[in-house]
């Protein structure tokens, strides 16, 4: 059983605000406090929390009482406490270890870390309970850090830098932190700040990826109108632990090898991420039923631009050698529609990248590039900040290109017909 099959049988506590205080040095060892306010579920007494492997709890205290914290293996945790169904109670976590999962080192053995909910560096008490926190972190001068919500305050103390992070009262459920040594850079794209963050050893610069990521900004921002962020912060990690996701004001770049402002599929990376705030993020979609089709628009959206900015003609090879052979892959082993894909669905990352994109491309040949980014203008202006359905999407596009794009939809966005096989279906 893994640990968050372990928690899930747990859940005793939903927490509804968390404070943490951290100290983390450039080796990866840290110190930590977490106070945490939440509601028994279900009457339990005992209950669980998981931590980084490589950390110890020191101390546990409820309601100001001192309890036992038991050891379970993987990093799970868990006390016994006299504790009332539905009342509110406290919970302090005192831990102090290594963070093993969450520590890395590029070749010039910088440190960089990357503390997001799945490497734990903070309490998980449960899976998908939002809740409001805030969140101080020391670190060594030369370290930056980065996160998912805006900065409060950083204040330099000796050698080292104390940030703070305060959501106020917004729930949510993945708090992210990227610190680490290497270089920084900072650019504006309209209203949009923005800040990269490379290892030292990359082999590109935090400026190339300002250029790629602000004429992303640019271009999206022009065929559907802004977004409603203003600052976004690049982490470009040499090994990423989630992979490839972008949060609000935060994107990692966990598999950027090349300059992205003259490799093709470097420059794809960066401008997919940089979509999401406006598919994803800004535009909101069910994960349970709507995960294909958001990854479907970002993929699109990388595709069209790296074809803008490289060439009808490197397009085409990229079309023939990668996006269908991958699409096709994913057709075989699937067996759903980009509608019902889900992350366990097989070969999800090549049905939601590669068949989604093609799919894209599919409809932008039937109508036309300005009656795409009609539609987008369109769906964003009613459901920015919102949740859409993949109805809507498909409602959406009915509206501005007409009863005949409904057979693509039924056909490759929620059915499972194999895509075309000749790149001429897809304008190349």
């Amino acid at each position: 059983m893994g640990w968050m099959d372990a928690l899930s049988a747990y859940e005793g506590l939903r927490v509804a605000r968390g404070v943490y205080t951290l100290q983390l040095d450039g080796a990866g060892n840290v110190q930590g406090t977490a106070r945490v306010e939440g509601r028994v579920v279900a009457g339990r007494s005992a209950v669980a929390f998981a931590l980084s492997p490589g950390v110890t709890v020191t101390d546990v205290q409820v309601d100001g009482l001192g309890v036992a914290p038991q050891g379970m293996g993987e990093g799970l945790w868990s006390f016994a406490a006299p504790l009332s169904p539905g009342a509110p109670h406290r919970v302090q976590v005192n831990y102090a270890g290594r963070l093993e999962r969450a520590f890395m080192r590029d070749g010039t053995d910088r440190g960089w870390y990357e503390m997001q909910f799945m490497t734990r560096w903070r309490p998980v008490f449960g899976l998908d309970y939002p809740a409001a926190s805030r969140t101080t972190l020391t670190l060594p001068a030369t370290f930056t850090a980065a996160s998912s919500f805006a900065l409060v305050h950083e204040d330099r103390i000796g050698p080292a830098v104390r940030y703070v992070w305060d959501t106020g009262e917004t729930p949510h459920s993945d708090f992210s932190v990227v610190v680490g040594e290497g270089l920084r850079a900072d650019g504006q794209a309209g209203p949009v700040s923005i800040r990269a963050l490379c290892p030292q050893a990359a082999p590109y610069s935090p400026q190339s990826v300002l250029a790629a990521a602000g004429g992303a900004l640019h271009a999206y921002a022009a065929a559907w109108g802004p977004c409603t962020y203003l600052r976004l912060t690049l982490a470009c990690l040499p090994h990423s632990a989630c992979g490839n996701c972008a949060r609000e004001g935060l994107a990692l770049f966990g598999q950027l090898r090349a300059d992205p402002t003259t490799d093709p599929d470097a420059f794809r990376l960066v401008a997919h991420e940089v979509s999401h705030l406006w598919w994803g993020l800004g535009v909101h979609f069910d994960e349970g039923r709507g995960l294909g089709y958001v990854e479907a628009l970002a993929n699109y959206c990388s595709e069209r631009l790296a074809r803008s900015r490289f060439g009808l003609e490197a397009f085409g090879r990229h079309l023939s050698a990668v996006l269908l052979p991958q699409a096709k892959i994913a057709e075989a082993a699937a067996g759903v529609s980009l509608r019902d894909c889900h992350y366990d669905t097989p070969e999800s990352g090549r049905l939601r990248w590669a068949k989604g994109a093609c799919a894209m491309l599919l409809l932008e040949a039937r109508i036309g590039c300005a009656a795409v980014d009609e539609a987008l203008s369109k769906l964003k202006r009613e459901f920015m900040g919102r949740r859409a359905e993949p109805a809507d999407v498909r409602r959406t596009f009915v509206e501005v290109g007409g009863e005949g794009v409904i057979r693509c939809f039924e056909d490759y966005f929620d059915g499972t017909v194999p895509l075309p096989q000749g790149t001429e279906a897809y304008g190349a």
